[in-house]
Order: C-alpha cells, then sequence, then structure tokens
C-alpha cells in the first residue's frame, strides 16, 4: 500500500485521510505524511475523543520533541500547521501557527558555544 492511501485510525482519521490525498497529488508533501501517522497514534493514546486538533492537544504533542534541535521541531510544527491550516476550513476550533511562539534557531558564538 502507498503512503497516498494510508488509514488513519485516531479520531481525526477521515480529515487526516483526505489531507492526505488532497496533498499526494500535489507531489511534493509526501515526506511530511510519516509525521501525521506519529499524531495518529498521539491522538488515539492520549485524545481518543478529540474533535479538533486544539491548542492544548497540540502543545502536548509538541512537547513530545522537545528534545530534538530547535530547526527539526520547526520543521514538524511547520508541516503539522499546514494540515491545521486544511482542518480549520472544517472545524474552527483547530489551532493554528499564530497561537504559538516562534521556535528560534539556537544562536552560537564565533567559537561554537
Amino acid at each position: 500500500m502507498s503512503r497516498s492511501k494510508k488509514r488513519f485510525n485516531g479520531p481525526l482519521a477521515q480529515e487526516f485521510d483526505r489531507f492526505t490525498k488532497i496533498m499526494s497529488g500535489l507531489g511534493k508533501y509526501d515526506d511530511h505524511f510519516w509525521l501525521m501517522d506519529r499524531l495518529d497514534k498521539f491522538l488515539i493514546d492520549r485524545h481518543p475523543q478529540a474533535k479538533a486538533l486544539t491548542k492544548e492537544i497540540l502543545t502536548e504533542w509538541f512537547d513530545t520533541f522537545a528534545h530534538l534541535n530547535p530547526v527539526t521541531q520547526r520543521g514538524y510544527r511547520s508541516a503539522i500547521f499546514l494540515l491545521c491550516n486544511f482542518l480549520r476550513g472544517q472545524n474552527p476550533e483547530t489551532s493554528g501557527r499564530e497561537q504559538f511562539a516562534i521556535i528560534r534557531r539556537p544562536i552560537l558564538g564565533p567559537s561554537g558555544f
């Protein structure tokens, strides 16, 4: 089964599937679907009745990769905020980028410290 036909199982599975189908047609977003798989599993485990990706849910999920490099965190958030923009069209309770602080790149001195 190809990634574009991946079936999600969480509370937002139908919406995730629709988004995946649309984005697969555009061709350049397939790399981010594994991140949606991870979010889907998180929702099954922690928020099985979720109707939207609220700020509280996203904050909790973002905390699961807070140990990663800030550049990586920004990339993950950016991919999920694209999903949120899509979901907000169906449910205005869905959170978005504007509700979160920007993660800044670390500033290193000339010696790298």
